[in-house]
């Protein structure tokens, strides 16, 4: 393959992927601010400062560009926990989880956007409803594992881990809107009960 050509220092991938960062930067304030109903391709090229020739060079429609920012934040929300539970490998269990926990949650709630972007899917499109729900559970499973010594639970009480893991998200929007009022730490050491009970509670179940 030839050499690729330089425009102002960048390589033709280069300015691609400076494009769809610019795009997906760009969306993520959109549906921030007025959710995904409000959201357009013209609407985001705007803000973006690009024309729409160069969405599609990107994306195919908004359905994929959605489901890339959910992405995104869930790949910034569990690598924050997973990074933190793994430097934490020789602290008590309780310990593991709740610096997962705090690290996970701090990522969701230092970005507000992060925070409006997870509770807008709530009433979105099916598909990326599903999406959040996913994102949930591989947060509970990367956090929780083997946190307490318990048998893994069957699949049956899988019905619990749903519950309360989406319990557990709900309880950080209290949070993120004023509608809980307690502290983040609070927050961090209730949901890091949630997660050993529910492990517990789901063992039990199994057996």
């Amino acid at each position: 393959m030839g050499r690729q050509r330089q425009f102002l220092g960048e390589s033709a991938d280069e300015r691609r992927a400076r494009r769809r960062t610019q795009l997906i930067d760009a969306a993520l304030d959109q549906v921030t601010e007025a959710g995904f109903g409000s959201a357009s391709v013209r609407g985001i090229c705007s803000r973006a400062g690009l024309t729409s020739r160069y969405f599609y060079e990107s994306f195919a429609n908004l359905d994929e560009l959605f489901s890339t920012l959910l992405d995104d934040v869930a790949d910034t929300v569990l690598s924050a926990g997973a990074e933190a539970v793994s430097a934490a490998q020789d602290a008590p269990p309780r310990e593991r989880i709740h610096r997962g926990l705090s690290a996970a949650i701090d990522a969701i709630l230092d970005d507000p956007r992060r925070t409006a972007l997870i509770a807008a899917v709530g009433a979105g499109d099916p598909s990326l409803q599903r999406k959040r729900l996913d994102i949930v559970l591989r947060l509970v499973d990367s956090i929780n594992a083997d946190p307490v010594s318990v048998p893994a639970p069957e699949q049956g009480s899988s019905a619990l881990t749903l519950f309360l893991a989406g319990g557990a998200l709900e309880t950080i929007f209290g949070v993120a809107d004023g509608r809980l009022d307690i502290t983040r730490d609070q927050l961090v050491d209730h949901l890091t009960d949630f997660t050993i009970g529910t492990t517990l509670a789901a063992a039990g179940h199994g057996r």
